[in-house]
């Protein structure tokens, strides 16, 4: 949940804010729009603090557990909603 909340307090607004798409753009032309877009590509992510991160182990597992827990939903035929 850090590594979500962090990038959003970061920038000063939540990641799903759009409301500056579009304003200026609508007035430019598709190469000065692409002479602007060129620039973030490729997209790399936000450096943010080691304890913000996930370790990998922790992502690891979280893999493991789920292909785990989808297994056996696959053998006894519920799924994880039918058991709560």
């Amino acid at each position: 949940m850090k590594a979500f909340e962090w990038p959003s307090k970061y920038a000063g607004k939540p990641f799903w804010d759009t409301t500056a798409i579009g304003r200026k753009e609508s007035e430019m032309s598709i190469k000065q729009i692409d002479k602007i877009a060129a620039r973030q590509f490729p997209m790399v992510g936000v450096a943010m603090p080691d304890e913000i991160k996930m370790p990998v182990d922790d992502l690891t597992e979280l893999s493991v557990t789920q292909k785990r827990q989808k297994s056996y939903d696959r053998i006894d035929g519920a799924s994880a909603h039918d058991r709560s």
